[in-house]
């Protein structure tokens, strides 16, 4: 779970100035895809594209601008203003609505063209599929590919389930305008 205050009342604004990733303090995503995330976003922070994301479950997330639910893309705008005196790079906001991206520092119409085609993944862990497929995505669009994190969980059963983030190879990861999907497989 995530640590720190809520000064201003919107408490992924909290985190980001300061931290890579914020997530919701009752999140229904599985420890293991959160750990995906956060190494997705080391490696292409390694890699030289640095970014912030945010993980809005639900509407109670956003704190006192809950009227920016299901509004990915003004959210993101409002997001990167709260965190602009400390952080003036690319930002990723990942709802169950959509996406939205946004950076203080460079225009964002190509990389927001390059999230034209990525889709919200639905399940337990869908926001971090989506986040993972983005991140990716943005990296190799600037220049800066990484190999992305897979999410990985253990059942009781001895079965697992594997979200791949597939950007059709590595050698397309190069590539800026790489197909890319994400394939839930079960059981392995």
């Amino acid at each position: 779970m995530p640590a720190g205050g809520h000064a201003n009342g919107d408490p992924a604004s909290d985190y980001l100035y300061a931290r890579p990733l914020f997530y919701s303090f009752e999140t229904q995503m599985s420890p293991q895809a959160l750990d995906a995330v956060v190494t997705t976003l080391e490696r292409s922070r390694r890699a030289g594209y640095p970014i912030r994301a945010a993980l809005i479950e639900r509407r109670r997330d956003l704190g006192l601008v809950r009227s920016l639910w299901g509004h990915p893309s003004m959210y993101v705008r409002f997001l990167d203003q709260e965190i602009r005196f400390r952080y003036r790079g690319p930002v990723l906001v990942v709802m169950p609505a959509g996406i939205g991206f946004t950076r203080a520092d460079a225009d964002p119409q190509a990389e927001r063209g390059a999230l034209s085609t990525v889709h919200v993944a639905t399940g337990r862990d869908g926001l971090a599929a989506t986040a993972i497929l983005a991140v990716a995505r943005l990296a190799a669009r600037s220049g800066h590919p990484n190999v992305p994190a897979a999410i990985m969980r253990q059942h009781s059963a001895g079965h697992r389930t594997v979200w791949l983030v597939v950007a059709g190879g590595l050698a397309a990861l190069v590539a800026a305008g790489s197909a890319a999907v994400v394939v839930r497989r079960r059981p392995l």
